[in-house]
């Protein structure tokens, strides 16, 4: 017990001592970078016009309306999946079930980001197309979960 006692007191003032040195998120009065939103970072790759801009921004927003409440379910399939887990029930049929749900609801949410990119492309002329791929693999995968701060968002590859 009181080494239990002793262990959380070091903890606690290597964390006091550690925040610190940073000086509290003051950092002496130097500007913290701004960080570019992903819109920004989809504008740019793409080279979009102003006009351009407009266009991805409202099939963007459509698109995140439309994924809310897929994200919402995801979210609550991976809370019920993890509890089935840490229950011993991942190998019963229910599980089965419940996985295959969160399966077709990830695929839902793949149809959403595909078909938004879709017409972001539509839009792009051909010298522009060229960064298509690679801004699809960068940025569209998972990109309305982390925009509906739905936790983290999946990367294509991962699962």
């Amino acid at each position: 017990m009181v080494g239990r006692v002793l262990l959380a007191g070091l903890l606690a003032v290597g964390l006091v001592s550690a925040q610190g040195k940073r000086g509290g998120g003051g950092d002496m009065g130097m500007p913290r970078p701004q960080q570019q939103s992903k819109m920004d970072i989809l504008a740019e790759k793409l080279k979009l016009s102003k006009e351009q801009k407009e266009q991805v921004l409202n099939i963007m927003n459509a698109a995140a309306e439309t994924a809310g409440p897929i994200s919402g379910q995801i979210m609550q399939g991976r809370q019920m999946i993890a509890q089935a887990m840490v229950q011993g029930q991942d190998n019963t049929d229910d599980f089965k079930k419940l996985m295959a749900a969160y399966t077709n609801v990830l695929a839902q949410m793949d149809n959403i980001e595909a078909t938004a990119y879709g017409k972001i492309y539509a839009l792009l002329k051909p010298n522009q197309q060229k960064a298509g791929e690679q801004v699809y693999a960068d940025l569209m995968a998972g990109i309305f979960m982390r925009m509906g701060g739905g936790g983290g968002g999946r990367r294509r590859g991962q699962q």
